[in-house]
């Protein structure tokens, strides 16, 4: 959807831990080629959505009020209540988690068995296109930073894609010709990635892997994988003792709570379907705690992406779920709704002139029905986001701390 901008930025320690860490911001991709199934009955499928995760949590109480990042402890009282399930902020390193989630038990049987989960990423139309538009940017990118950690290797590295989906990153992998292995739990995707693909993924839990079962990673990927699992911070671990003793890169993307999308589902929670779900999403992160997360398990950032979907979610909210063509809807009222909670996520302001221009332009078509002529928009809203760090998704990138250099 836009360009890639890459920066050196010394960061505040409330954000991202020391040393300088090198920073790209923005990737490109037509969101909308890749979600058009979704987009076509999009209304819908939200509501459902709404009730079967509200009806699964109903009645639950929040029982842990201890952070999964820091051990630090969280708010009593939620920050966000998204289908109900209840999101407590820690006051140490600002993590948010679902304190009346499922079990870890509900949740390893949920994605084993999810058809339902799965299908967001195993649609045989859009397979090829997920693999061109999203998995293979991800796979340059994380290459160009290991070899800019590792100059002096000779040889690419082995890569182990934890929570591989259904093998689209494995998939980039091996069209670039680096030997790649990936680690599923879903039964499904597994199905999937070999039908599609004639990929085998393993059928393993990653933190029961020993070093002899794997072939000799040096590089590790959680692509949206860590937020899903009670302790982010035990992978993290596990994939620091795989790369012991030898020059290695761990890689996490997770999502960002200080982002655009977090606002706009915070203002229509009942139609939010992707980035805060409290049960795909138990973990939600901020930079700070994504940072703390790295540094509990002895792995030194060196490298973030920010890049996210926040424009496409503005857009779905408003013109997919119909909210721009009410009649009671207004610009000014919209507007200062988003900037009453931008301004409480410290986001700067700059972000609200593109967003009032994307929601001006809208309204204005809503007569016609037509809103073709606003796509235009997004590419631009969405850098906004992603240079201010306010986009949905940060990547960060770091080495075992053993091999600081």
């Amino acid at each position: 959807m836009n360009d890639v901008v890459i920066k050196e930025h010394d960061l505040d320690l409330e954000r991202l831990v020391q040393p300088p860490i090198s920073e790209t911001f923005g990737k490109t991709v037509d969101i909308f080629s890749l979600k058009s199934v979704e987009q076509s009955d999009y209304l819908n499928s939200a509501r459902a959505n709404h009730e079967a995760i509200s009806k699964l949590l109903e009645g639950r109480e929040i029982t842990n009020l201890d952070c999964p990042v820091c051990g630090g402890t969280c708010s009593k009282e939620p920050v966000v209540v998204i289908h109900g399930g209840k999101y407590l902020q820690c006051g140490e390193c600002t993590h948010l988690h679902v304190g009346n989630g499922l079990t870890e038990e509900e949740l390893s049987e949920h994605y084993k068995e999810s058809q339902k989960y799965a299908a967001t990423y195993t649609n045989p139309e859009k397979a090829q296109l997920r693999v061109n538009q999203v998995a293979t940017p991800k796979a340059e990118w994380m290459l160009k930073v290991y070899r800019d950690l590792h100059g002096n290797i000779l040889q690419d590295p082995n890569v182990l894609d934890v929570g591989a989906g259904g093998g689209h990153f494995v998939k980039a992998c091996r069209d670039m010709n680096l030997q790649v292995e990936g680690i599923e739990l879903s039964r499904p995707s597994i199905s999937f990635a070999k039908n599609v693909f004639n990929i085998e993924l393993s059928n393993r839990d990653f933190l029961g892997v020993s070093a002899d079962e794997v072939k000799n990673p040096r590089l590790i990927t959680f692509w949206g994988v860590i937020e899903h699992v009670k302790d982010p911070v035990a992978m993290l671990k596990k994939a620091n003792d795989l790369l012991k003793d030898e020059p290695g890169m761990v890689v996490a993307s997770v999502p960002n709570f200080r982002s655009g999308s977090t606002i706009i589902q915070m203002m229509y929670p009942d139609t939010a379907v992707r980035h805060i779900g409290p049960i795909e999403h138990g973990n939600i992160f901020t930079e700070k705690s994504i940072s703390r997360s790295f540094e509990k398990a002895s792995i030194t950032p060196t490298h973030a992406w920010y890049f996210g979907m926040d424009a496409y979610e503005i857009w779905t909210q408003l013109v997919t779920c119909g909210r721009v063509k009410s009649q009671d809807f207004s610009v000014d009222g919209f507007m200062s709704d988003f900037d009453r909670i931008r301004e409480s996520l410290g986001i700067a302001g700059g972000v609200s002139q593109e967003v009032r221009g994307l929601v001006t332009k809208l309204t204005s078509l809503k007569d016609s029905g037509d809103f073709s002529e606003a796509l235009d928009l997004l590419p631009k809203l969405q850098l906004a986001f992603d240079e201010e760090r306010a986009s949905d998704e940060i990547t960060l990138a770091g080495i075992p701390s053993s091999e600081q250099m």
